[in-house]
């Protein structure tokens, strides 16, 4: 089966449709319609719909993992996929060899603690964790999924509506060479009541290999 798949091109097909993807947009999803404002966040999911003379557009970002166009297109309506405008997309596989986890020795009490991160190809699920341990043996786990941290190239967040336990804010979002802008987090997490006079020994950050975990900093605060 024949695929006219052209990067760069417009289309000109009747009645042929523009589906759009941005993974970097806080609402994308591949069970959106594909609109500009409700986008798909992997090109093969506008690659399973498109039909002959359809435009698919690429916003910025890097977009990993195969497609497949099992559709034929044609030499007069091929099926077309294309940046965005100006914007710059990276397709293709990207090299990390990245520690699972790192530990940070505290020593230290501590009635709240400050996380400075964010998080690169970031899912649906869990981002990464922190495990706080205690010296009487006792440990507390933090997992920082969706309900607490967007995409680092994701639009902002100013509050996450769906967290629990902790409380998070978008900290700096500044623009980036390669991609529309980088935002970093704060997250604050008081600790429990009988954790408060107890030293905390270590601070484990467990990284989940589905995505790149970055910490900046740790703060720690006496407040009682």
């Amino acid at each position: 089966m024949a695929c006219a798949v052209v990067l760069g091109m417009l289309s000109g097909s009747a009645g042929a449709r523009d589906w759009f993807v941005d993974r970097g947009h806080a609402q994308a999803s591949n069970t959106n319609a594909g609109t500009e404002a409700l986008p798909f966040k992997t090109i093969q999911a506008p690659a399973n719909v498109a039909k002959p003379g359809d435009a698919v557009w690429v916003k910025q970002g890097v977009y990993e993992g195969q497609t497949r166009i099992t559709t034929s297109g044609t030499i007069h309506a091929p099926i077309t996929v294309s940046a965005w405008k100006d914007d710059r997309v990276v397709i293709g596989s990207v090299l990390r060899d990245l520690p699972h986890k790192a530990t940070i020795p505290v020593g230290r009490k501590a009635d709240t603690l400050f996380f400075l991160h964010a998080a690169a190809w970031a899912g649906d699920g869990e981002r990464f964790r922190y495990v706080v341990h205690y010296q009487d043996g006792k440990q507390v786990t933090l997992v920082v999924d969706a309900t607490k941290l967007a995409d680092w190239i994701a639009d902002p967040v100013r509050r996450f509506r769906k967290e629990q336990g902790t409380f998070t804010t978008a900290a700096e979002t500044v623009p980036t060479p390669q991609f529309r802008q980088g935002t970093v987090y704060r997250m604050e997490w008081s600790a429990p009541g009988d954790r408060r006079p107890v030293t905390i020994d270590r601070i484990e950050f467990v990284g989940n290999p589905a995505c790149v975990p970055v910490l900046l900093g740790v703060t720690g605060v006496v407040e009682w």
